[in-house]
């Protein structure tokens, strides 16, 4: 393999590469020294496991993930959780479709952690639609709460929150917990699954903190009922928690897999190669029959549009200072988590990209991308504005009405 050092421009063949396993493929040191160089392996594979689906979204399950994924960011500011209902526009798009806007039972979900610290308010839902005269005649949504950050009104993303009704006030909520995993971004061995495979480490801590939960919502919802399609979404963090969740769920109930689907929203890459590709034979690959949607979709749908925020690119692999001391340095970490990645970057420390222990991070989608209208690479505020939920929501609109 021929590759040329970044730094001082030295290019050499480094045959060895072409022997190593291929997680020792991303990187190289150069003969005089210099700090790892990336080797081009990583946009090769980005090639085959990145590859954008052409096919529709399916119309029904898309809008109901979508408006689901939207809804939850304002229920968890609520002081207490009340009854969801989606807004007129969706309620009649999904009526004049299909009928089938009803939603017949909710279960939220409170509390979250990420190392230790709490946050005790609305998290996750699950939802039950009914499908008059489809089979099978219910389906359950499972909806993951995306990052919220120092301007919402109930505290959701803060250690303490409101939780259901009570907590904390935001005046003491010192630790937005949502933020800092986020950016808690070196890579961890999965805890599940025996593959090997590493995963986006905040995300880990947080997803272990609450996945049990959310699973006995769904056998709860499961046995009242039976039979229901299980379709797993969320936007942002909340598409990054969905995708770990699915693929957890792949290995602690696999008799469900037969019945799950999964359509995050702007998801950030959470796994390394391996990861991306037990994705892909585990879930993707499957045949899923969703009510409404007509032919069988593949079994996940991640839905972008150019790169997400958390893992847009490798340069981004940063961990805050105070990670050592979660409580520590928390203004900078406001500050910055608010002003998002406008300025191409954190205030905060570096971390050295080494594959394995300190993890290399260098994270995979799986082969099921829908790219929407529009997509580009773009760095800056132009891409913080179109990852936004409001956006989304009224492309996924737009889509299930030009499909008609």
């Amino acid at each position: 393999m021929l590759v040329k050092c970044k730094h001082c421009g030295l290019q050499e063949n480094v045959a060895w590469l072409d022997r190593v396993p291929a997680y020792e493929k991303f990187f190289y040191q150069c003969s005089n020294g210099c700090d790892p160089s990336e080797t081009g392996f990583e946009q090769q594979i980005r090639t085959t496991l990145e590859a954008g689906v052409g096919y529709d979204m399916p119309r029904v399950t898309s809008l109901r993930a979508m408006a689901l994924s939207y809804k939850i960011y304002a229920a968890s500011e609520a002081a207490k959780y009340d009854w969801l209902t989606l807004s007129k526009r969706t309620t009649k798009a999904l009526h004049d479709d299909s009928n089938s806007e009803q939603i017949v039972n909710q279960y939220p979900v409170f509390g979250r952690a990420w190392r230790g610290l709490q946050d005790t308010s609305l998290t996750a839902m699950v939802i039950v639609f009914k499908n008059p005269g489809e089979l099978p005649p219910y389906s359950i949504y499972v909806v993951f709460r995306g990052s919220r950050g120092d301007k919402n009104k109930g505290g959701a993303g803060f250690m303490g929150g409101r939780g259901n009704g009570g907590g904390q006030s935001k005046k003491s909520q010192t630790v937005n917990i949502d933020w800092r995993a986020n950016f808690d971004n070196v890579q961890d061995f999965a805890d599940y699954g025996g593959g090997g495979f590493l995963i986006h480490g905040g995300y880990k801590s947080v997803v272990a903190s609450y996945r049990d939960a959310v699973y006995a919502k769904i056998v709860q919802a499961r046995r009242a009922y039976p039979g229901s399609n299980i379709v797993i979404t969320g936007h942002s963090q909340g598409a990054g928690h969905a995708a770990i969740f699915t693929h957890w769920l792949s290995y602690k109930a696999p008799e469900l897999l037969g019945s799950v689907y999964c359509i995050p929203f702007s998801p950030p890459r959470v796994g390394d190669y391996r990861f991306a590709q037990d994705f892909n034979a585990r879930i993707v690959a499957r045949q899923t029959v969703l009510p409404y949607d007509g032919m069988p979709a593949l079994g996940a749908m991640f839905v972008v549009r150019g790169q997400d925020p958390v893992s847009f690119k490798v340069e981004q692999a940063y961990a805050f200072k105070s990670l050592d001391d979660p409580r520590g340095h928390e203004t900078s970490l406001r500050k910055w988590s608010a002003k998002g990645l406008i300025s191409s970057g954190l205030k905060a420390q570096h971390k050295e990209k080494k594959y394995g222990g300190e993890g290399l991070q260098v994270y995979f989608h799986p082969q099921c991308l829908k790219v929407l209208p529009g997509a580009f690479g773009a760095v800056g505020q132009l891409q913080i504005l179109n990852h936004k939920p409001d956006w989304l929501r009224n492309v996924v609109r737009d889509q299930f009405k030009s499909t008609g």
